[in-house]
């Protein structure tokens, strides 16, 4: 990639996210067309294989991809293998923070 400098005021990262090469195997050989992710049902078990769960960025779960999602997703099915128990991920948005830069941020976070 190329890089420049422009003098501009702004702060500007672009970044892409894209599946690991494991997960695109894994999801070519069960037959899966998006090869984005593993693509999982609502209780974030693998389609088309069995025991097998996915979360974070190697699931395609309809969720953005983000810390917060996979995190719970995480205690989710740990939860899930610990106690021998299947039940649907529910994601709870607990809000969002924006670093607008040297002791200057936005938050949108959850009202109860």
């Amino acid at each position: 990639a190329r890089s420049f400098r422009e003098e501009t005021g702004a702060l500007v990262w672009a970044a892409g996210i894209g599946a690991r090469p494991l997960v695109t195997k894994l999801a070519e050989s069960l037959g899966q067309s998006d090869l984005r992710g593993l693509k999982v049902d609502e209780r974030m078990r693998v389609v088309g294989a069995e025991d097998v769960y996915a979360i974070g960025d190697a699931a395609l779960s309809g969720f953005p991809p983000t810390a917060q999602v996979a995190a719970q997703q995480g205690k989710h099915v740990g939860r899930a293998i610990r106690d021998g128990r299947d039940s649907e991920f529910v994601y709870r948005h607990a809000g969002s923070l924006c670093c607008l830069g040297s002791d200057n941020g936005i938050a949108q976070r959850r009202t109860y």
